[in-house]
């Protein structure tokens, strides 16, 4: 399948500012990928539907907060602000493509394939700007729908929820195209499990793990933005 498609990676939290992927190790694993597969000086903030609405870590290990997730149900003037950032070459074939994808699922944690782990936390998903063509849409998602169903076990999960990923059969992600990416063709991105019932995620539910990881903070920092954080920061103070 030949390709010829200027794309990046959808972010939407720490795989932006985060170097390594297990802090204790300082594995540098976050870094590297950005540095070997992404232009980051050319990152671009683009509106999206986000909101924190995952409870991310271990209880054990005191380490839970409340993570980034998609929500198509949000309207426009609750979008947030993301990351979109290019890739360091053209896509112009499926396998380069694949490869882009396995590679950031490495970034994002446990599990290399599309679908992450056997329950599913996190699925990877493609997002194309309109203008692309619908041919090259088609074979890219039953290609990447393939892909989906390699992890079988946790392809039944995700088949079972998929209003909590936003990500459709084919592995599409249901969000409209965002803003300001013009300049793509299309976005790939990690879409985790969000809880079942979000309307319960409050500010204050949200605060009272805001301590345990730096999280909310280093969003803040990287102007990945939430409708949710005025009224954060209102509970916690700027530097909670």
């Amino acid at each position: 399948m030949k390709m010829n498609l200027n794309g990046g990676v959808l972010i939407v939290g720490s795989l932006f500012w985060q170097d390594d992927l297990k802090p204790e190790k300082e594995d540098g694993i976050r870094k590297q990928w950005r540095e070997n597969r992404l232009v980051e000086k050319n990152s671009v903030d683009v509106m999206v539907p986000i909101r924190y609405g995952r409870l991310s870590g271990q209880k054990k290990n005191d380490n839970q907060v409340y993570t980034m997730v998609f929500d198509k149900s949000l309207h426009a003037k609750d979008f947030g602000i993301a990351k979109a950032i290019p890739f360091q070459n053209v896509i112009t074939s499926w396998q380069e493509l694949e490869s882009e994808v396995v590679e950031m699922s490495k970034a994002e944690g446990t599990g290399n394939s599309f679908v992450k782990g056997m329950k599913a936390w996190c699925v990877c998903s493609i997002i194309f700007n309109p203008k692309v063509s619908l041919e090259t849409q088609a074979s890219t998602l039953k290609k990447w729908h393939e892909n989906l169903k390699s992890n079988l076990e946790g392809y039944g999960h995700l088949s079972q929820a998929r209003n909590r990923y936003c990500v459709g059969e084919e592995g599409e992600l249901l969000i409209s195209w965002p803003k300001y990416a013009d300049d793509f063709d299309f976005l790939i991105a990690t879409s985790t499990k969000a809880e079942s019932d979000m309307s319960k995620i409050t500010p204050e539910e949200i605060v009272k793990y805001i301590v345990n990881r730096d999280y909310f903070l280093l969003n803040r920092k990287a102007r990945i933005q939430t409708f949710q954080d005025i009224d954060i920061e209102k509970l916690t103070g700027p530097n909670v």
